[in-house]
């Protein structure tokens, strides 16, 4: 028997011009600006956006990040039909950012060995000089990402305070340690004066030694102490010191403790609450012709769940490998959201602090799993609060989203919960609701253990995360 050859159609991207277009590429700040493609064609190009479709395939639209006054994005649609690009020095920042939005790994490469090749140009640093944040996001992104290589370049190190500014909150500042980007910092303010001081709160002081430390305390007198300074030093001036015993621990029975190892025997520099968590009796009922793989809460291990697994896999954080990402409310304090991930030490800490102070609207995290799909059935949260009664987490609910977050399902709610109501308190929850596999979640703090009127009554701190489920990683 001849085989029989099977037939495929399949259309050229040109091709498909005259077709009515499906998905929409919407501009981030600007509502007027906005582009219709053609799904199939984005998909193609983009791995971002075929994770997105497996997800919800009724998605039809996604929001890019960064401005775009000069109109590269449209630039970027014709090369997905097929147009040629010529990649220069004014436009390899913004093609650069978006081939890592959109996760097309030619696009990245590309520019990437132009950036190697050619090195950053001096019109590079002179946008930079000249322009509003909002207009050069991509050269910020980029200036971030090349950090360590640019810091001791003078060019760098003259631009403008809000400039600078940007470039240090980015969540992929890439640098050595704490200590260099500290005396870079330093030269910063001999350089320029003591209004420099401000990029300090960039800096996570907890990792900075006592003579990095009374350096810091020299160049800073009362009147420069002000915003996300000020939270920053707060934390480091009552740094934990271990203890025996703490009179905020919770204790309990001997019934409650059995099954329980006290958190103290694997991190002796936090005391901690430990609440029970009881495992799910009723097996999941998991979706057909799928690869979930558990990761139970288990007795005693706080931090063994889904983010460690990952961890445990890539060999590094998975937000630094475009496996996770973290957004939260606020700002200044955004670069310090993967570390919520890191369990080594979880010293360092993240709030919602705006820069002025807390707002309502802005007790919130959000995690995305770009590659994954996780079913939730339980968490841990870790706050740093030296006292009771502080901005621990009291009330709060976790949502959950396949379309990126247009529509919420709700997850959980837990009301007026003592349970975080400790010194340095780290407590697992068990989702109430039944479970089902969401690639992005977002909680959000509804009140704190605050009893009194204070100007921390928004603040939502927390200085780990991890969930326990089940996650099955998204086959292209």
């Amino acid at each position: 028997m001849k085989p029989v050859e099977i037939f495929s159609l399949q259309f050229h991207p040109s091709n498909l011009k005259s077709l009515p277009c499906d998905f929409e590429i919407r501009v981030k700040g600007s509502p007027q600006t906005s582009y219709k493609v053609h799904l199939c064609v984005l998909s193609e190009f983009s791995s971002k956006v075929r994770l997105l479709i497996l997800n919800d395939p009724c998605k039809r639209s996604i929001e890019y990040p960064g401005a775009d006054p000069l109109g590269y994005l449209q630039q970027l649609i014709k090369y997905m039909y097929g147009d040629e690009i010529n990649i220069t020095n004014e436009n390899v920042c913004f093609f650069n950012t978006a081939a890592a939005f959109f996760d097309n790994q030619h696009l990245l490469d590309t520019t990437s060995n132009y950036i190697q090749k050619f090195g950053i140009q001096p019109d590079f640093f002179q946008k930079l000089r000249q322009s509003d944040p909002l207009y050069v996001l991509p050269q910020i992104s980029l200036a971030a990402l090349q950090f360590e290589a640019l810091k001791q370049q003078l060019q760098l190190m003259d631009l403008s305070l809000p400039i600078l500014d940007e470039i240090l909150r980015k969540q992929d500042l890439y640098y050595e340690n704490e200590v260099s980007l500290f005396l870079w910092m330093n030269g910063l303010v001999e350089k320029h004066g003591p209004e420099y001081v401000q990029l300090f709160a960039h800096l996570i002081l907890e990792d900075l030694d006592s003579s990095c430390m009374h350096l810091l305390y020299s160049k800073i007198t009362p009147d420069l102490i002000g915003g996300a300074l000020w939270e920053a030093i707060c934390n480091r001036l009552v740094y934990s010191v271990p203890t025996e015993e703490s009179p905020h621990v919770r204790h309990w029975s001997q019934n409650q403790q059995q099954g329980y190892q006290n958190n103290n025997q694997t991190r002796p520099q936090f005391n901690n609450s430990i609440n029970t968590f009881t495992p799910q009796s009723n097996p999941i009922s998991l979706p057909k012709s799928s690869h979930f793989k558990e990761y139970p809460k288990q007795p005693g291990q706080y931090f063994n769940g889904i983010f460690q697994a990952l961890t445990n896999t890539y060999g590094k954080n998975p937000c630094s490998e475009n496996i996770v990402f973290i957004d939260g409310g606020g700002g200044p304090k955004s670069r310090f959201l993967p570390r919520l991930l890191e369990y080594e030490d979880i010293s360092p800490w993240w709030n919602n602090y705006n820069g002025s102070g807390f707002n309502k609207n802005d007790q919130w995290i959000e995690i995305t799993f770009y590659k994954h799909r996780v079913i939730l059935t339980g968490y841990t949260f870790a706050s740093p609060m030296k006292y009771p009664n502080q901005s621990q987490p009291r009330s709060w609910k976790i949502f959950g989203s396949n379309d990126d977050g247009q529509t919420w399902e709700i997850i959980d709610e837990v009301v007026n919960s003592d349970d975080m109501n400790f010194s340095n308190a780290i407590a697992s929850f068990q989702v109430k609701k039944r479970p089902e596999p969401y690639s992005k979640f977002r909680i959000v703090q509804l009140a704190s253990q605050l009893k009194k009127p204070s100007l921390e009554l928004y603040q939502f701190c927390l200085n780990a995360i991890e969930f326990f489920g089940y996650i099955e990683e998204i086959q292209d």
